[in-house]
């Protein structure tokens, strides 16, 4: 029979474990950080190209198009890939109206075929061979962003380069939530990256060297809403070839504005499930999954008298500081500085959100963007 010393030193034991692995990873990443900063210079440089997969972002391409504006007006893109995944509002006119006709290129997914992966695969044959970055419709960057990853990856050279995205929004406890949440997961996969073990990145901000990862190599299947990051990574590893980080060149994407959208948006995020069946991302997925599992054991333990005040103080000091240093690590990098008291605020209902997210992906079905998925 487990008593209760026991059920308290087993959770300490875990919770520093993970905890050891936060410090690590945060260790890993600190050292990294600030050594790759570049200095833009266009000399001896081919801007890359930029694709853009859209479906009905009539309201959310705006600040997009700016961005896109600014970097041309500079010379540091050489042209936008726009394709059209069958949008029904008027995405294609409002592209039309605010860039110059000889600047981009509309592309559209063939019928029969649908949502972002066939998306990109027509956007990467159109481009074989070129340089060619990839955002997000809902996105923005800065003038030099383009450049500045390109820079960065001619110091080695990788076929994919993956960069940071800042979250912005409000004041509210959602905003704050989503930034979080968000920089949480950057903070695992931006360190593991580094580590030479990449399993996850964002398709806000990412470089493709096509002439290293030509289009017949890329695998990227169509079965889930999400998870088109993971396939461009595991298709470039089952290559042999280098994946890069690129800390200081975030992107900007905004936080969703109500708890209905965050919620489907997580729950789209949650459909990569299905495809994190290789071995390297299922460990690491299993191994944060139980790191928040004991959190939430702990937080039930001490309120049912499972366990003792000093041993719950021990395991929140133990899981709390490696936290704290790792969101706050990300947040600073991408430039959107959190307060140490409202990490801990979202800190402290973390375990509870992922378990109430977990429950609701126990239902296989979910629509995003006027269409029905089914996760795997």
């Amino acid at each position: 029979m487990l008593n209760l010393r026991m059920l308290g030193n087993l959770l300490l034991i875990g919770s520093s474990l993970y905890g050891l692995w936060i410090l690590w990873n945060w260790l890993e990443l600190r050292s990294y950080v600030g050594t790759t900063d570049v200095e833009v210079s266009d000399d001896n440089l081919i801007p890359p190209h930029l694709l853009v997969c859209v479906r009905n972002e009539e309201q959310r391409l705006d600040p997009l198009l700016q961005s896109i504006n600014s970097s041309l007006s500079k010379g540091y893109l050489e042209h936008v890939v726009f394709v059209n995944d069958h949008s029904t509002d008027n995405t294609l006119a409002v592209i039309k109206k605010h860039l110059q006709r000889d600047s981009f290129t509309i592309l559209h997914v063939p019928a029969g075929l649908k949502g972002k992966k066939a998306a990109l695969m027509e956007g990467f044959r159109f481009l074989s061979g070129k340089m060619v970055l990839m955002t997000d419709a809902d996105c923005r960057f800065e003038p030099d962003w383009p450049l500045r990853m390109l820079l960065n990856a001619c110091s080695g050279m990788p076929a994919i380069q993956a960069g940071s995205v800042r979250m912005e929004g409000g004041t509210g406890f959602l905003d704050l939530l989503q930034r979080v949440d968000w920089y949480a997961q950057q903070f695992i996969w931006a360190s593991q990256m580094l580590q030479g073990a990449p399993f996850l990145m964002s398709s806000a901000n990412v470089l493709v060297n096509l002439q290293e990862l030509p289009p017949d190599r890329i695998d990227l299947k169509q079965t889930v809403p999400s998870g088109d990051d993971i396939q461009l990574l595991r298709s470039a590893r089952v290559c042999g070839l280098e994946v890069q980080h690129a800390p200081n060149v975030p992107t900007s994407t905004k936080t969703e504005p109500d708890w209905r959208s965050f919620w489907r948006q997580r729950l789209r995020w949650a459909g990569k499930l299905g495809i994190y069946r290789d071995g390297q991302t299922f460990r690491i997925f299993l191994f944060v999954a139980a790191g928040q599992l004991m959190m939430l054991t702990s937080i039930l333990a001490f309120l049912f008298g499972s366990i003792d005040l000093f041993s719950f103080l021990s395991i929140l000091l133990v899981r709390l500081i490696p936290d704290l240093l790792a969101v706050d690590a990300i947040s600073k990098n991408v430039g959107d500085r959190i307060s140490w008291a409202g990490i801990v605020l979202v800190w402290l209902i973390y375990p509870f959100y992922l378990l109430a997210l977990q429950l609701a992906a126990l239902d296989r079905r979910m629509e995003w963007k006027d269409r029905s998925y089914s996760r795997m």
